[in-house]
C-alpha cells in the first residue's frame, strides 16, 4: 500500500513524520536539474534543513512536480495513466480483445493485474502525500519568507486538489488524507465523494488567494500552478458538482483574461511549450528516457511509428466511434490525428503531441510540455453551465461552442437550435476537442449520466457488465493493508 511505502521512507529518513519532505527533495535532486546545492549528505538532510530557507523549500515543492511527470510514461496518474485508462474505458481508443478495461469486464482480481493499482498508488504517494509533506514543512517553519510560504502553500493545495479530483472520479469515495502521519491514515476508511469535493473546492479557493496571477516565477514558463490554474480547476470542480452558477463564473474569469490566454488558430501549436492556450503544463526532464517527448507521445508513437506511412501497428489506436464523430473538414481530425498502414490495414492514432518514441532525442530542447489544463475547457465549461441554468443562458452557451467550432473550421451552430440539440452539440465538442486527454471523455459521460447508454452500445463492451464498472475497483493490495477500506459495490 502507498502508506506502507511511506512508512519505509520514514525509517530511511529518521523516524519522524516530517522527515518525509526530505524524501521529496531527494527524488527531485535525483530526477531533474538541481535548483539548489545542498552541501550536506543528502541522507542527513532533515525537515528543518529542507524548510529552513526559501530556496530549499522551493526545491522540495519542485520535487513534487518533477515526480508527477518524470515517473515513467504511463506509470502514474499524472504521467499519462489517467489518459490511457480513461480513453480505453470510454470510446476514445479501440480496445483489444484481452483488454478488460476497454471491454468493461473488470473484476477486483483482474484489476490487480492492470495499471489500476498504479493509478491509486501514484495519486496518493506523489500528489496527496507530497503536497501534505510540503504543507506540513512550511507550516512548521519559522524562517521562510511570507511570500514564499504563501506561494508554496497555494501550489501544494492545488496539487492536492488536482490529485483528489482524479482519485474520486476513478474510484468514487476515497480516504481523505490530509496528513503525512501514518498512524492517522493507515486505517482510514473511505470518505464520501461530496466531502472529497468539498475539500477540493476549499483547497482551490485557498490557492486562488495565495497564488500570483502571472507566470513570472518561472520566467514565463507555465509549469507551476498560479491563480489561473486554480481558477480553471475550480470551474471544473463546480461543473462536476452541479454548481453551474459558480462554474460559469470561474470559467468566465479565465476566458476574459485574454492578455494571458487565447485559442491559437494553428492547432499544431496548442501543445507547444508556453502555448497561449496553456493554463498549466508539466515540464518533463529531457535527460530521462522521455527525452524531449511527453508521456503520451511516448505511448502513442512507438519506436517503429511512421506518421502517415508504413510501420508497425502499435497500441493506442483510435476507435471508430471517435473517428465518426468528426465532421467533414474538421481541422482537429487533420492536425490531431495521424495514421499508419500495414499491408491493407490503416490504423489511426492521436497526434496532439508530435514527439514520440520514434523521434525523441534525450537531452534535446523541449518543444512540447505535457498539457494539464488549457483554455478550450473553460469555454466548454461555461457553455455547459450556461445551458444548464447559469445566468449567461443559451446565447452564451452557443457563442462559446462556436468559438471552439470556429477554430476547428466546422460550421457554426445556429441560434435557433433547441435545448436538446444544444446538449448534443456540447457533448460532441467535449468528445472531439478533448479525446485522449486526461480521461475527459469517460469522466464527462459518467457525470452527465450518459455513460451506460453510450458505452453499452460499443461492440467490444457488449454485453454490458454493469454500471458499477463506471468506478474502478479498489486495489486488493490496498484493502489487505487497510481492513477499513471497503470495496466498490458489485466487485
Amino acid at each position: 500500500m502507498f502508506l506502507g511505502r511511506c512508512r519505509k521512507i520514514y525509517l530511511l529518513v529518521q523516524q519522524h513524520t516530517m522527515k518525509a519532505a526530505a524524501f521529496i527533495l531527494i527524488c527531485f535532486l535525483g530526477s531533474c536539474e538541481k535548483l539548489v546545492e545542498i552541501p550536506d549528505s543528502i541522507n542527513a538532510v532533515t525537515t528543518e534543513k529542507v524548510f529552513s530557507d526559501d530556496n530549499s523549500a522551493t526545491a522540495a515543492l519542485m520535487g513534487v512536480y518533477s515526480q508527477m511527470i518524470n515517473g515513467g510514461a504511463i506509470q502514474q496518474f499524472s504521467c499519462g495513466l489517467a489518459t490511457i485508462l480513461g480513453s480505453y474505458s470510454s470510446d476514445d481508443l479501440r480496445g483489444e480483445a484481452d483488454d478488460f478495461v476497454a471491454m468493461n469486464k473488470l473484476t477486483a482480481l483482474l484489476a490487480d493485474n492492470t495499471n489500476i493499482p498504479k493509478l491509486w498508488v501514484s495519486s496518493y504517494s506523489i500528489g496527496v502525500y507530497g503536497a501534505n509533506a510540503v504543507l506540513e514543512g512550511i507550516g512548521a517553519s519559522a524562517t521562510l519568507s511570507r511570500s514564499v510560504k504563501e506561494q508554496l502553500e497555494g501550489e501544494a493545495k492545488f496539487i492536492r486538489a488536482f490529485s483528489y479530483f482524479y482519485l474520486t472520479n476513478f474510484f468514487g469515495d476515497v480516504p481523505l488524507v490530509l496528513t503525512t502521519d501514518f498512524n492517522q491514515s493507515a486505517t482510514m476508511p473511505r470518505t464520501a465523494q461530496t466531502l472529497v469535493y468539498k475539500q477540493i473546492i476549499q483547497d482551490l479557493k485557498d490557492a486562488q488567494q495565495l497564488l500570483p496571477d502571472n507566470y513570472n516565477i518561472n520566467n514565463g514558463l507555465r509549469i507551476r500552478a498560479n491563480k489561473w490554474a486554480a481558477t480553471a480547476l475550480l470551474a471544473r470542480a463546480y461543473l462536476y458538482t452541479g454548481d453551474f452558477t459558480n462554474a460559469a463564473l470561474q470559467a468566465d474569469a479565465v476566458i476574459k483574461n485574454n492578455t494571458l490566454f487565447s485559442l491559437p488558430t494553428d492547432l499544431n501549436t496548442v501543445f507547444a511549450v508556453n502555448s497561449k492556450e496553456a493554463i498549466w503544463q508539466l515540464q518533463q526532464n529531457n535527460g530521462t528516457p522521455l527525452g524531449n517527448a511527453t508521456p503520451e507521445g511516448m505511448y502513442f508513437m512507438s519506436a517503429f511509428f511512421v506518421p502517415g506511412g508504413a510501420g508497425t501497428i502499435s497500441s493506442g489506436s483510435l476507435s471508430d466511434q471517435l473517428l465518426s464523430a468528426f465532421e467533414e473538414d474538421d481541422k482537429r481530425r487533420a492536425s490531431w490525428v495521424t495514421y499508419m498502414y500495414s499491408g491493407n490495414d490503416t490504423t489511426w492514432y492521436p497526434f496532439k503531441y508530435k514527439t514520440g518514441t520514434y523521434n525523441r532525442v534525450i537531452g534535446a530542447p523541449l518543444t512540447e510540455h505535457y498539457m494539464a489544463l488549457r483554455l478550450a475547457e473553460q469555454y466548454l465549461i461555461r457553455a455547459e453551465a450556461a445551458s444548464k441554468g447559469a445566468a449567461e443562458g443559451r446565447t452564451t452557451a452557443i457563442a462559446d461552442i462556436n468559438e471552439i467550432r470556429k477554430r476547428a473550421g466546422v460550421p457554426l451552430l445556429e441560434n435557433t437550435i433547441d435545448d436538446t440539440q444544444l446538449q448534443i452539440a456540447i457533448e460532441k465538442e467535449w468528445q472531439t476537442e478533448y479525446f485522449c486527454e486526461w480521461g475527459h471523455r469517460w469522466l464527462n459521460l459518467k457525470r452527465t449520466g450518459r455513460a451506460p447508454s453510450v458505452l453499452s452500445q460499443i461492440p467490444n463492451k457488449q454485453p454490458w457488465a454493469g454500471d458499477h464498472q463506471l468506478l474502478y475497483p479498489i486495489p486488493s493490495s490496498e484493502r489487505i493493508n487497510n481492513p477499513f477500506l471497503s470495496q466498490n459495490k458489485d466487485y
